[in-house]
């Protein structure tokens, strides 16, 4: 995601493409529709980037950068990466998988205001390999699932071993606390108050209002698990300093 993230801003960056830095937000997936395993990267990114002098440049309605390019630069950066930190991996690689008798396939495409798209991925925010619903069924012998060809959308059955169906879910389950969505360029948390200035200049230039900031709901107060009285926020802990207030492990009666 690293890798490929710089890529994408570095050619966007490129006045031959854009010329300013856009908002970026990937998402991991690393399912197939039949539960293979096939890490791959989905990025929405803004129909244009900040330039250095903090204006906007908007990149053609149909073209963002040239998919060729990202692909060859992402091939090349990736490469370099495995072979530097990972050496014993980067010997079992064969050499065409390099070279340009092997395609490497970027995809890209225009999606409008990008509602469309985020809805998609969110399913891939949370959302494990399979649902309960897809499960049609199971026992000791084989588990049935089903699911939709790619291409054509037709319904399709999955009949696996429980052996090879738990490989298959045990596989996309991510290590911990790794984080699957992350936001780069404007998208990134240190660009807030770029984008900020970005929305007041956008909206004087066409002359409508601010976005509005949408309302954050208050989380109901803590409560007493005994009495249900209201608690109040008094002090907050580092880790060194819980380890005080911990109660000592029960223990058997001395022998």
């Amino acid at each position: 995601m690293r890798l490929a993230s710089s890529t994408l801003l570095d050619l966007c960056d490129n006045p031959k493409w854009v010329g300013g830095v856009p908002g970026v937000t990937a998402v991991l997936h690393t399912w197939t529709r039949q539960g293979e395993y096939h890490p791959h990267v989905h990025f929405i990114v803004t129909g244009g980037g900040l330039k250095a002098n903090g204006i906007w440049q908007p990149s053609h309605p149909k073209f963002l950068v040239s998919v060729f390019a990202l692909s060859a630069v992402f091939r090349a950066r990736f490469r370099d990466a495995l072979k530097e930190q990972h050496p014993e991996l980067f010997a079992l690689i064969k050499p065409r998988v390099w070279t340009w008798a092997k395609k490497w396939v970027v995809h890209s495409k225009p999606v409008g205001s990008g509602e469309a798209a985020y809805r998609y991925l969110a399913r891939y925010v949370y959302q494990v390999y399979i649902s309960e619903s897809a499960i049609l069924q199971h026992d000791e012998k084989s588990v049935t699932l089903r699911y939709r060809k790619s291409g054509t959308n037709e319904p399709k059955t999955l009949r696996l071993v429980p052996t090879e169906f738990l490989r298959r879910f045990l596989q996309h389950v991510l290590p911990s606390r790794f984080c699957k969505v992350r936001h780069y360029g404007l998208h990134h948390s240190s660009k807030r108050g770029s984008v900020k200035l970005l929305q007041a200049a956008m909206s004087y230039a066409l002359g409508v209002d601010l976005p509005k900031q949408p309302e954050i709901e208050q989380p109901p107060p803590v409560t007493c698990p005994k009495c249900e009285a209201v608690m109040t926020f008094e002090k907050r802990y580092t880790q060194r300093e819980r380890l005080k207030y911990l109660i000592a492990a029960p223990r058997g009666p001395p022998s």
